[in-house]
């Protein structure tokens, strides 16, 4: 007997928030060095906000220029939520780690 297995394709959109509470940290080392800490904390099931949700980061910083900066570093984020009820209930833990990279450029 063949196995018949049937996929059923679903797009939907979803609509939250978090509230979220964070810290910021920079340590100049020269004018044109320095390093950057970053942390976020938020959802706590809220309303329809995410069971929870953490967003970290470690940088440097390179000013090449006045008006550019080059910034290199780590970050990671995860967050947990549910929408929908019953059969209809999604879940999703969400994790993502990696190097960043960017470039900023001042306008003004």
């Amino acid at each position: 007997m063949r196995n018949r297995t049937r996929f059923r394709r679903e797009e939907a959109a979803q609509n939250g928030w978090d509230p979220v509470v964070g810290a910021l940290a920079h340590w100049p080392v020269t004018d044109r060095v320095g390093f950057t800490a970053r942390a976020t904390v938020g959802g706590f099931g809220v309303g329809n906000a995410s069971s929870y949700l953490w967003d970290g980061e470690a940088a440097a910083t390179f000013r090449l220029s006045r008006r550019f900066v080059l910034t290199t570093g780590y970050r990671g984020f995860r967050y947990d939520r549910s929408d929908g009820e019953g059969d209809e209930e999604v879940s999703q833990n969400v994790t993502v780690t990696g190097l960043i990279f960017g470039l900023s450029i001042g306008v003004f």
